[in-house]
């Protein structure tokens, strides 16, 4: 007789998540039982992100839980909306670009209109996010989706899962048991390949808006599904860094949602105009936000994106000649839709770096690395060696020993890229 051997999941600890929620935020977060639960699965995936990990002492729980219950308390602040829910929104915020009531006020009106269940799904997603990639999920997603070859990135992990979300999530299966209609905004929410922090750091190419533009064509997105998309990746981008800052937001400052506003009015008018090229236009405006026209003399010499025109303009003619044409060239290139998937991690790469040396100097040391590892992705994929939905990424590249590596060495640093799961590394390491 043939017995087949299930695996057996443990139960995940939730008394830490308790304890941290207790400790952090007292009686100001509400979360259900059922939400721990779901975000215990965090305890068992070996995978954390390098975003600002570089000079922090090592974190007492999983960065994931922090972040995660940043975006819901964010979540609830805009639901509610008061001036109170403001002060603690921007209460990690320091500096000069500490978000404005308005723009707070411009989310939280857009948040607070919403019905009763696209609030609970945006609930939801803020917890399941975190879980994607987690050993339990895995397995799960496997016993479901048999014979689909599941992605080794959060997010496509979250696209593949979406439609049979109540099999693998509790908490989705509560809330589509609540309200049938969820399972369709669970879809919208996790709509594959259109990853709105990408397009706001413009990582990839015009065909980053591919798959919205085509979705828009066939009728099959609307406005009301967009701004449910758009208020999800509000609600991400609020607890982006929660794991430094869990009590607000220390992303979601001025310039955050500058970038952030200008980018989803672009999004709006594709819904008219599908043949409008969104790459160029926010580019621009964000050239013009750095004053690039008054510094540079080649116009696509305005297309690189940073924080300090000034400096970047300064610190990008201090590279070689060849790595100039190299950049430029690639640049002309992302405004086209090309048919590789947008690298993942390269924002991390470039953050925890200028966290080490600030910009000039990351600029001088990370640029050529980024451009070896863009060119050395072009010939594996001409070869067949790395596959067409296998995106580049530079997770590994982005932590400490990496990052250190590379800014202190005098002598170009060599990089190679798994063809397995595209992942950057260096070569040595």
């Amino acid at each position: 007789m043939l017995v087949i051997i299930q695996p057996v999941l443990a139960a995940m600890p939730v008394d830490p998540i308790r304890n941290y929620v207790q400790q952090v935020y007292g009686s100001k977060l509400q979360i259900s039982d059922q939400q721990i639960e779901q975000l215990s699965w965090v305890f068992d995936n070996p995978v954390t992100t390098p975003e600002m990990a570089t000079g922090l002492a090592t974190q007492s729980i999983h960065p994931e839980i922090p972040r995660a219950l940043s975006r819901l308390y964010s979540l609830q602040l805009l639901k509610s909306g008061k001036n109170e829910d403001y002060q603690y929104f921007i209460s990690p915020q320091k500096g000069g670009s500490v978000l404005k009531k308005d723009g707070f006020m411009a989310l939280s009106k857009a948040i607070a209109s919403m019905d009763q269940a696209s609030f609970e799904t945006l609930q939801v997603t803020a917890i399941i996010s975190a879980v994607a990639l987690s050993e339990t999920a895995k397995i799960k997603a496997a016993e479901v989706l048999k014979d689909v070859s599941l992605p080794e990135d959060a997010n496509r992990f979250l696209s593949a899962t979406a439609l049979e979300a109540t099999q693998i999530y509790p908490l989705a299966r509560q809330l589509i048991r609540k309200y049938p209609g969820a399972q369709r905004k669970l879809a919208v929410i996790y709509l594959p390949d259109s990853h709105f922090r990408h397009m706001m750091y413009n990582e990839g190419s015009l065909g980053m808006y591919g798959r919205i533009k085509s979705e828009i064509r066939s009728g099959q997105l609307t406005q009301t599904d967009l701004d449910l998309w758009y208020a999800h990746w509000v609600i991400n981008i609020a607890g982006f860094r929660g794991h430094l800052a869990p009590e607000g937001s220390l992303y979601l400052d001025q310039k955050t949602f500058r970038a952030m506003h200008q980018l989803k009015g672009l999004l709006d008018k594709l819904l008219k105009d599908t043949k409008l090229n969104p790459v160029t236009v926010y580019l621009q405006k964000r050239a013009h936000w750095l004053s690039l026209e008054r510094l540079v003399k080649q116009p696509n010499e305005r297309l690189f994106d940073a924080q300090e025109g000034k400096v970047l303009v300064q610190s990008f003619h201090r590279l070689s000649a060849q790595d100039q044409r190299r950049w430029l060239a690639y640049v002309e290139r992302q405004q086209t839709s090309l048919t590789m998937p947008t690298p993942t991690y390269a924002p991390a790469l470039l953050a925890n770096a200028m966290n080490q040396v600030g910009l000039a100097e990351t600029i001088q040391k990370i640029v050529p690395v980024l451009l070896d590892s863009y060119e050395m992705e072009h010939k594996l994929r001409q070869a067949d060696i790395l596959q067409p939905d296998v995106p580049l990424s530079f997770r590994e590249l982005a932590r400490e020993a990496p990052v250190t590596r590379i800014l202190k060495s005098s002598k170009p640093q060599v990089v190679d890229i798994n063809p397995e799961d595209g992942v950057v590394m260096l070569k040595g390491m």
